[in-house]
């Protein structure tokens, strides 16, 4: 018998049938082991000797895996083609190993779908562990560990409030804040523009002034409306006619094939999908063997996958939208190990796969992959110049019209942003010395506006543009930063809360080099050259820690009164900015409205965050928010619409527990809280909210309505009394009737093994109880949530929300549960005595 190992129980169904009956495949469910999370995992001392765990919930299936491996005469590793595929296949064979389970025979296979003829053509093609790639994941998560855990507690102590660091998150993020600041620091400027309504042989076209008195016009030429309303009149008066007419032949080539950063950016583009939603549903779609591998940096597609594209192409369409030769694209990845080909559909004849955004996004990667095998597009642009008599003033109109489609009858890759001046449309045929009727002139006012705030999709591509992380990775960094609320999503935008603002601000006067895009971008080429064998990991690590380590103990030695007066001085600007009225931004108003001397405001810490107070505390109690200049805060009501069944206002309400949604009012309104997955919030999604729970149909063997909802921790299926979890918000809505039986036929499964000795897994990990030195988690309990240090459990109480915990609170409701010592047993009630019959 042949054992072979994959990560998904979904691949190993799959694969198992290609294979035949001599293979057993068995799913590792992911990783099935890592770093502890506490200090000392990673011993630099010792050469970066890493202690590796094995997670509660997979013990076993480790066990199922090695007693199935005693068995086998030969195990193959098939985990996934990437970096964190070898190390889960590294991490199976080491446990293996020690528990004496190893067949002699171990080889390594990998496939770039999943496919009979991929599958069977990599099992034809064995080979060993690559230790280059190994060792790139053993350096990139012991660096990641050696910052964080070095770092967090450096915040803890420090910076009040602060959760967590990490080496790619904490960049990422200052991009976000560094965008925030260049939006505050601009200043709007006034421009005019001067367009005149024309009309020629019975089509209408605009033209824009583009001279005036004889001077040439830029953008922000003309920057107030007297002289805009000169222009205007001139233009009006005039008469104009052709003075030239140019026209250019134009080309469009094909994108490439999506890699990993350009499927986030497109699916954000045009789908509105999260990169962490895109890459879920990528992940279906490869295990379901209707796409290549997902995670890659190639844009290059299989000789054989370029042959079935033109194919298809050829039986969809005419000759001429095939280009006589194949279409080649060079990837720009340095490590050509971790450059697989690029995502496609398996079978270019088959036109969908699965069902709502997963049909949606395979459409999206089939389209894409299609186009990129087509003939360019033919386009020709026009400019039509006008002038008046005298020849001082000039018009000119511009348009562009497609003469031969060609690749853009499949796919137009989408834009973050279009340009003032988009020229998509028909202008008549004119020739010099025609005069167009003039309609009309106008004269509008705009404003220079500030650079946008990132998108999801701008980004990731800003990220790439600067070498920060792996394409592999934005969608686990993204997540983190809303997870921790450093940042929050509104209109499909980020925008930069201030715990984030702080931190930003914190690592930027303490931690410069390490939030520095030079230093970031230069480590994950040094990491990239440890996977191509170019470099010695453990040499890298020794570099980064020889300064890093110094720096922490340096910045940990200064008391937090220190730090906060550096963030007073360095946050300045966005604490206290200019009063319009040239009064003190420092002065205290409390102190001033009661004529009290000497109040002046500064930065402070307290136990849950940083806050504004007035140097005469405790005379003055004066104190408000971080990054709330007027002292206001909470409290925002929108109203979003009227819904069409009651006729019922809905509004968007901000509350303790965040931001919710509200129809009607008084003790009848219903509400619904807005999940953080939900990038762009509008009427729709409301009244898709407040309308939950949604039935999605009788279950076949019950007969019992099956539902799905969104409760206290997350979104969530119900049949009969039980659950399954979902996900995310969108699979409230899509999840059909045949994946909703299997994922609680899943569950269920899995209860069953909990009930039989398995553990449950943590909602959340937060860090080490300082006294005990226990890592604090929070559980689900028979009773409802609760948190521990592995010593004390300690209840939530009833308005707080797990996954909203803090690291402080937790240790303060497990500092308050010990104190009270343990729990008093009860005793079983004795049952009274009885009576004694009397003796008659």
């Amino acid at each position: 018998m042949q054992l072979v190992i994959v990560e998904s129980p979904a691949k190993a169904k799959t694969i198992e049938k290609y294979l035949g009956q001599d293979y057993k495949v068995l799913a590792s469910y992911g990783h099935v082991r890592d770093l502890p999370p506490k200090d000392g995992s990673v011993r630099p001392d010792e050469g970066f000797a890493m202690d590796w765990e094995t997670y509660k919930d997979k013990v076993s299936r480790v066990k199922e895996i090695a007693d199935t491996a005693k068995k086998a005469d030969r195990l193959i590793l098939a985990t996934d083609p990437d970096r964190e595929g070898e190390a889960i296949s590294w991490h199976v064979r080491e446990l293996l190993e020690k528990r004496k389970a190893l067949p002699k025979e171990v080889e390594r296979v990998t496939f770039n779908a999943i496919t009979k003829d991929a599958v069977t053509e990599a099992m034809a093609h064995p080979r060993q562990l690559d230790t280059d790639l190994i060792d790139a994941y053993l350096a990139r998560r012991a660096l990641d560990y050696l910052f964080g855990f070095t770092l967090s507690p450096v915040l803890w102590r420090k910076l009040p409030g602060a959760k967590s660091a990490g080496r790619v998150q904490s960049v990422a993020l200052r991009l976000i804040v560094d965008r925030e600041r260049e939006i505050e620091a601009f200043v709007p400027q006034e421009y005019w523009s001067v367009v005149a309504k024309m009309q020629h042989d019975g089509t209408e076209f605009d033209a824009r002034l583009v001279a005036f008195d004889g001077q040439k016009l830029e953008r922000l030429s003309i920057g107030d409306g007297s002289t805009a309303e000169r222009a205007r009149a001139a233009v009006e008066a005039g008469r104009f006619t052709v003075e030239d007419v140019e026209t250019k032949p134009l080309k469009r080539n094909p994108a490439p094939p999506f890699t990993t950063s350009t499927l986030q950016q497109e699916a954000a583009r045009k789908l509105g999908y999260s990169a962490s939603h895109t890459m879920r549903l990528a992940q279906s779609l490869y295990e379901a063997g209707a796409i290549t591998y997902m995670r890659t940096d190639g844009v290059q597609m299989d000789g054989s996958a370029i042959s079935a594209a033109r194919r298809a192409i050829a039986d969809r369409f005419d000759g001429h939208y095939l280009p006589e030769k194949p279409r080649f694209y060079q990837t720009k990845a340095k490590n050509a190990q971790e450059a697989h080909e690029a995502i496609r559909p398996t079978d270019f004849h088959r036109l969908h796969a699965g069902s709502g955004d997963e049909a949606k996004l395979y459409d999206l990667i089939f389209k894409r992959a299609m186009a990129s095998q087509m003939a360019s597009a033919s386009l020709e642009r026009t400019t039509v110049t006008m002038r008046d008599p005298t020849g001082r003033h000039e018009l000119r109109a511009t348009g562009q019209v497609v003469k031969f489609p060609g690749f853009l009858a499949v796919y137009e890759e989408g834009r973050d942003q279009k340009g003032d001046e988009e020229d998509e449309g028909l202008l008549p045929v004119m020739r010099q010395g025609d005069a167009p009727a003039k309609l009309g002139v106008t004269a509008d006012q705009h404003f220079t506006q500030p650079p946008p705030r990132y998108s999801e999709a701008s980004l990731v591509k800003r990220m790439e543009e600067l070498g920060i992380g792996r394409p592999s990775t934005y969608a686990a960094t993204i997540q983190t930063l809303r997870d921790r609320e450093y940042v929050r999503m509104e209109k499909n935008r980020f925008f930069a809360e201030d715990s984030g603002r702080l931190l930003t601000a914190f690592l930027e006067r303490f931690f410069p080099r390490y939030v520095a895009f030079d230093f970031t971008a230069g480590m994950e080429e040094e990491l990239d050259d440890v996977s191509g064998g170019r470099a010695e990991w453990k040499a890298v690590l020794e570099q980064f820690w020889r300064d890093f380590k110094p720096k922490s103990d340096e910045v940990m030695e200064r008391k937090p009164s220190e730090v906060t007066e550096v963030l007073d001085e360095f946050l300045s600007d966005y604490l206290f900015p200019q009063q319009a009225d040239g009064s003190d931004p420092r002065a205290c108003p409390k102190c001033l409205a009661e004529a009290r001397e000497g109040g002046r405001l500064s930065l402070r810490g307290g136990r849950f965050g940083a806050f504004i107070a007035c140097s005469n505390y405790p005379e003055c109690d004066f104190r408000r928010k971080f990054g709330q200049p007027n002292g206001e805060g909470g409290g925002d009501d929108e109203a979003m619409g009227k819904d069409p069944a009651t006729g019922l206002e809905i509004h968007r309400k901000t509350g303790r527990f965040g931001p919710y949604v509200q129809l009607g009012d008084g003790k009848e309104a219903k509400r619904a809280s807005i999940p953080k997955d939900l990038p762009d919030f509008d009427l729709e999604w409301a009244l898709k909210l407040l309308a939950l729970p949604r039935e999605i149909g009788s279950h076949p063997e019950s007969g019992k309505p099956i539902t799905a909802s969104i409760g206290r921790y997350g979104p969530y299926l119900a049949h009969d009394g039980k659950y399954a979890k979902l996900g995310g918000t969108r699979d409230v809505f899509e999840t059909g009737m045949n994946a909703a039986v299997t994922l609680l036929a899943e569950a269920a499964n899995r209860n069953g093994a909990s009930r039989t000795g398995g553990k449950a897994e943590p909602i959340k990990t937060l860090g080490t109880h300082p006294t005990s030195g226990g890592e604090i988690k929070v559980m689900p309990g028979r009773y409802g949530p609760y948190v521990t240090d592995g010593t004390t459990n300690a209840t939530l109480p009833k308005d707080v929300k797990p996954e909203d915990v803090t690291e402080e609170q937790a240790i303060a409701l497990i500092d308050a549960r010990a104190a009270k010592g343990p729990a008093k047993k009860k005793g079983r009630r004795k049952a009274p005595a009885k009576k004694k019959a009397a003796k008659s």
